[in-house]
């Protein structure tokens, strides 16, 4: 895909932003390179161009895709502008794909990245995990310390047959503390002690049945499942899978009592809406709503 000079420039002035800070961080969409991008403020700068592309090239009715390829190779930076565009599109239908393949590195020097980036990654996790759009995870290969803690932070996680998993920071000594609010709201007390206890590892089909993963298949079907399920999740009204996750953090957070009785209000503010109203008629009209147009 190339996007040329002239339609950066259009997107930059959406943002009052130069076009090079607008396409800066994937310069092969360029077709010519971008000039510096240098000054005070130039980073917050950048990341609203990003931003912006993102919002103008998602345009339309259908919702659109963030794909984040190999998110263990992430840098300061790059972490830094994903938390920012998961906390600035929290209000635009856009389905969010993570992919993390942990290598086996030297104890010490996991040690050392996981202690250089604990606050850091503990924002980025909780970014994740707060995300009002549905977020998939494609896991394959090693998923161990923070690769859990993306798969227990997305809604829905694929992983290939040959994937390893492990909560492994006991065996360096630590322990996974900033992934535990959602390993333990994801595989309950039971497992969650357990396995963070030994820090052993385990193969895919446990992690499949103690629930830390929705689905297992072979690895050269990883995508093709990942693709499968994207599709059933962008039939999804955008609205409605938002209420429908604000219902389940609600369940989490709140007293029986008070969780029964928010429920009639919590419904019919959700079927007042445009997306509600236009998902029934699509269903009495035997026509697809007009978010999947």
């Amino acid at each position: 895909m190339k996007v040329s000079w002239r339609l950066l420039s259009e997107l930059a002035d959406l943002a009052g932003v130069s076009p090079a800070e607008a396409a800066r961080l994937l310069p092969e969409l360029l077709v010519a390179p971008p000039p510096a991008l240098e000054g005070p403020g130039a980073q917050s700068r950048f990341f609203e161009g990003v931003r912006q592309a993102l919002l103008a090239l998602a345009a339309g009715a259908q919702p659109g895709m963030l794909f984040v390829d190999d998110a263990h190779w992430a840098d300061e930076a790059s972490l830094d502008l994903l938390a920012y565009l998961i906390r600035r599109l929290r209000e635009t239908p856009l389905l969010v794909v993570l992919t993390w393949r942990a290598e086996d590195l030297p104890a010490q020097r996991r040690l050392r990245a996981v202690l250089a980036e604990a606050q850091r990654l503990g924002a980025m996790f909780a970014a994740v995990a707060e995300c009002p759009r549905p977020v998939l995870g494609r896991l394959h290969g090693g998923v161990l310390g923070g690769g859990m803690g993306f798969a227990s932070a997305c809604d829905v996680a694929v992983a290939a047959d040959d994937a390893k998993f492990g909560l492994t920071e006991v065996r360096l000594g630590i322990l996974p503390a900033l992934i535990s609010p959602y390993v333990i709201r994801r595989l309950g007390d039971r497992f969650a002690r357990e396995y963070m206890l030994t820090g052993e590892r385990f193969d895919a089909a446990t992690a499949l049945r103690i629930g830390l993963v929705n689905h297992v298949v072979p690895a050269a079907n990883l995508d093709a499942k990942v693709d499968e399920r994207v599709g059933e999740l962008l039939k999804g009204g955008p609205e409605g899978q938002k209420r429908v996750k604000q219902l389940l953090a609600r369940w989490s957070d709140t007293l029986w009592e008070d969780y029964r009785s928010s429920l009639p209000r919590v419904l019919a503010e959700v079927r007042a809406t445009d997306q509600a109203k236009d998902g029934l008629a699509a269903f009495f009209e035997k026509r697809k709503p007009r978010w999947m147009e």
